[in-house]
């Protein structure tokens, strides 16, 4: 929760490293005063307390009981943390601190379940029969984790929405702990009874280090085994399931051994679960009314879905996260366009991130030679391809484009490509793993990855990040870059995303480029060439590296110290609940008059080549934006004044002019 964010992984790492080598002196200093007579008499204390305990047992390592049962208690416990993760990840933020809550809510449920498993063995009672009822527990607990989730997010909906960062925390705290706490209890006093009744043995020390080992290598197998197989193969209702009946299954086995009557309870759980209390047909992501299902994937990456909500189509990825969709296609196309209009030559692109792949296969508009595209989730590419592939210009099909299941920024370190235009997608900062690419280790690496003249493009959405992110990453990104320009995505009031153009060459902005590309995508070259430049430099908003005294001082966001990782998600909540506010608004109208003032079109050196009829459009955008951010806050007197200097520079049809009128600027 706080050491990476206050000190960095490094330092972080060696005080972990430190408390470790500490506790390892102490306990050697204890050693050395612990006499011989002191050992002596701590070993007859113990053999007399294991005379009068009637659950010791005479167990040796090769017990196939105790063997079986160490080695499932593993892989079940570890199995059921990673399908429980992924439960809790359909409703929450997933952040780093969501993340954090659900394992020291596990880590502390084992810890009880071990104080649980030390008063179970002073039990006048045999041991096999104690463990028959342990696991019987733990198969009823796990199965009540489906059910009671289901109940308390409301069939999936999302756990604390508009609740403010503390609230959030304590809500998802309390969620977990109703849903987790007393299931996982008893999964974890099952091991730790098994060394309690083990330590009785001849060899202690000899059958506990085994045990543990045994232990220990379950519990890699089942981590390994839910997130890479069941998930797959089954889905998280399913796989919840299974580790229900494996613990049922034990349980009966156990107490075969031990009392008939003891395996009618595991009995009743299992075909219980087989029936009336099956969660295997629970749903896997929440549709609303006005939501139909196309098709659904689940695998270890996550439960991707395409949905049809009024006719437009759209890819959800763990019931809640909108990668984009059809209907916003002109939207997501001009992520590819508006920075590539002036590139004259981006013949070979890489995309980080995919979503739908509208935004990556706009580049196929573009006279692209190659393209390369990057997406974590391989589902996500199996939606794309059998409902996108139309929408985005035949990217799955076309022989110019290579789409890999893949991480982008490691694809880019692993390789030494060259590339005209690095695009990253609009990533949601407060993603746990998102901070990654806003690092400067992940810029500098792209930064070495271009040609000369090339371009890296970052797209940031203003309604995600407040002007404490937003800050961090332009620093971190002009650290990166020597040159920065500034490009706006669209004139939304409430939605408005930017881009981060950065690039090593200082070389000013080439009209002749975006003619060029305008006549490439209209395919014709009878249109006037203002008619290119009138649609392409109203999107442009300044140069951010002639700009520096607008940026204010502050951290910049490294591997070893990911403030953003740690702080956008903090912002998101406190901003959801309205104690904060996202980079749009008055914020926003102050950043582009600022950026506007110290870089005005005439003294920016971006665009000494464009003569002052073009720069009019430069003008343009920046009055028509203002216009439209100021009559969504309500004031309409100036936004007029603005709207009438936009209609003045922008030499439009007039119906085009009639239109803008009667939309009064911007429809969202």
């Amino acid at each position: 929760f706080w050491l990476p964010a206050w000190l960095g992984f490094n330092t972080t790492y060696l005080i972990a490293i430190g408390a470790s080598i500490i506790i390892g002196v102490i306990a050697l200093i204890i050693n050395q005063k612990v006499t011989s007579e002191q050992f002596d008499k701590d070993t007859i204390k113990h053999d007399d307390t294991k005379r009068k305990n009637n659950a010791v047992i005479d167990v040796s390592l090769n017990a196939p009981n105790l063997v079986t049962a160490a080695i499932f208690s593993g892989v079940l416990a570890l199995a059921l943390e990673v399908l429980w993760t992924r439960m809790f990840q359909q409703v929450l933020q997933n952040s780093v601190y969501t993340f954090s809550i659900i394992l020291v809510i596990f880590l502390t449920a084992l810890a009880t379940g071990s104080l649980v498993a030390r008063l179970l063995t002073k039990l006048n009672r045999p041991p096999w029969v104690i463990l028959a009822i342990l696991m019987t527990l733990a198969g009823i607990g796990s199965l009540s984790t489906p059910f009671a989730f289901i109940e308390l997010t409301n069939g999936m909906r999302y756990l604390g929405a508009g609740e403010q960062w503390s609230t959030y925390l304590f809500s998802v705290f309390t969620g977990a702990v109703l849903v987790l706490f007393l299931p996982a209890v008893a999964v974890g006093s099952i091991f730790p009874y098994l060394l309690r009744i083990a330590e009785n043995s001849g060899d202690a020390g000899k059958v506990l280090g085994r045990l543990s080992a045994i232990n220990t290598a379950g519990a890699i197998a089942g981590s390994l085994l839910a997130g890479f197989v069941l998930l797959s193969l089954l889905g998280l209702w399913t796989s919840i399931l299974i580790v229900v009946l494996a613990y049922f299954l034990l349980a009966m086995w156990i107490s075969s051994s031990s009392s008939r009557w003891l395996g009618i309870v595991p009995m009743l759980g299992l075909a219980s679960a087989l029936t009336i209390a099956n969660p295997s047909d629970f749903p896997g992501v929440r549709l609303k009314n006005s939501e139909q299902m196309l098709a659904s994937w689940e695998s270890k990456d996550g439960y991707v879905a395409v949905i049809n909500r009024d006719e437009s189509l759209r890819i959800k990825i763990n019931n809640f996260y909108s990668l984009g969709s059809s209907g916003a296609s002109e939207h997501e196309q001009n992520q590819t366009l508006i920075p590539l209009m002036p590139h004259p030559k981006p013949e070979k692109l890489f995309y980080l991130g995919m979503g739908t792949g509208i935004t990556a296969g706009a580049g196929l508009r573009l006279p692209s030679k190659e393209i390369t595209v990057t997406e974590l989730i391989p589902d996500v590419i199996t939606a794309g391809a059998e409902f996108f592939n139309d929408f985005a210009f035949g990217l799955f099909t076309d022989e110019r484009a290579r789409v890999m299941a893949r991480d982008g920024r490691n694809e880019l370190r692993g390789n030494t490509n060259k590339y005209d235009a690095i695009l990253a997608d609009l990533f949601i900062p407060w993603r746990a793993g998102v901070g990654n690419v806003y690092s400067l280790e992940h810029y500098t690496t792209a930064r070495d990855r271009l040609h000369s003249g090339g371009i890296y493009v970052q797209w940031i959405p203003l309604y995600q990040v407040t002007g404490n992110e937003f800050w961090i990453i332009a620093r971190t990104f002009l650290k990166a870059f020597p040159q920065v320009q500034v490009w706006r995505g669209d004139f939304y009031a409430k939605k408005p995303i930017l881009a981060l153009v950065g690039s090593v060459d200082a070389a000013p902005l080439n009209l002749d480029a975006i003619v060029s590309n305008g006549i490439h995508l209209s395919r014709r070259s009878d249109l006037d060439p203002l008619a290119y430049l009138g649609l392409t430099l109203p999107y442009y908003m300044g140069n951010l590296s002639e700009s520096n005294e607008i940026v204010p001082t502050g951290p910049i966001h490294t591997d070893n110290k990911p403030i953003i990782e740690y702080q956008a998600p903090i912002s998101h909540r406190n901003a959801r609940a309205g104690k904060a506010q996202w980079f749009i608004g008055s914020e926003y109208i102050e950043f582009i008059d600022k950026l506007h003032e110290a870089t005005p079109p005439d003294q920016n050196p971006y665009l000494s080549q464009v003569d002052s009829i073009s720069q009019q459009f430069v003008h343009a955008g920046y009055n028509y934006h203002k216009s439209a951010v100021l009559k969504s806050q309500g004031d309409n007197q100036q936004a007029r004044v603005l709207f009438d200097n936009f209609m003045r520079l922008m030499p439009v049809p007039l119906d085009f002019k009639t239109q803008a009128e009667e939309d009064t600027l911007v429809s969202e």
